[in-house]
């Protein structure tokens, strides 16, 4: 015998009693849903394919549409995914809200790419409703995880200095930087982020070294 799963239904009394052109009704004990003319129907909007980089938090942004000519009754709106965790930033996004003819409920998605072995492997972010339709419809937005980007130019503050990238502090510190930088960043002790990588903070303490030797070099050439 195979054991199956059951979840919680919604109020039978409540699905339908405030969705235009639906009718319940009762025969011989049984529960008895009358159509409208015409049953709402919906579709999606999502964004252009998203490269996502691991381990690394993005977001973007899709809504719900219900395309048909009679109102839709949103109860709530889900993502998941095989490839990365993902939800609903708000979950209070499109739920329990009523969409005219034409209109859209727009939500924000978060993820996160923690698994390396997804890495350059195409997935999707699945996007399900529960809604007043009779006809389930559910998005597939392409996403594909990336290799990480270098800590120098990730935009998150790995050191913990309180400045991001190649800044290590400096801009707040009359161009001395104030702590580490974070790793990777050949450039500290300057206002910017560039994509090169690879020195780090032993920059900050040559740099001196370097000026004066050149001040020398001046100063002989003026003799």
């Amino acid at each position: 015998m195979t054991t199956v799963a059951c979840t919680a239904a919604h109020d039978p009394g409540l699905v339908f009693q405030n969705d235009a052109g639906y009718a319940e009704s009762t025969s011989s004990n049984l529960a008895v849903l009358g159509l409208p003319d015409v049953t709402p129907t919906y579709s999606w909007i999502g964004v252009a394919p998203l490269s996502v980089p691991l381990a690394l938090s993005r977001q973007f942004d899709a809504s719900i549409v219900n395309d048909t000519s009679v109102p839709l009754h949103v109860y709530s709106v889900n993502a998941t995914s095989a490839t990365v965790s993902a939800s609903l930033v708000d979950p209070t996004q499109c739920a329990d809200v009523d969409l005219d003819p034409g209109a859209a409920c727009s939500f924000t998605v978060g993820l996160y790419p923690g698994n390396e072995e997804v890495v350059g492997t195409p997935g999707t972010i699945d996007l399900s409703a529960v809604t007043s339709s009779l006809s389930d419809s559910v998005f597939h937005q392409p996403i594909t995880v990336t290799d990480p980007l270098p800590q120098c130019s990730d935009g998150v503050d790995n050191d913990g200095d309180g400045y991001v990238d190649f800044d290590g502090g400096a801009s707040a510190n009359g161009g001395v930087a104030v702590a580490a930088p974070d790793p990777q960043c050949t450039e500290p002790y300057q206002n910017n982020e560039k994509a090169a990588c690879g020195l780090g903070a032993e920059l900050v303490l040559v740099l001196p070294a370097l000026r004066w030797l050149g001040g020398r070099r001046r100063s002989r050439a003026r003799r």
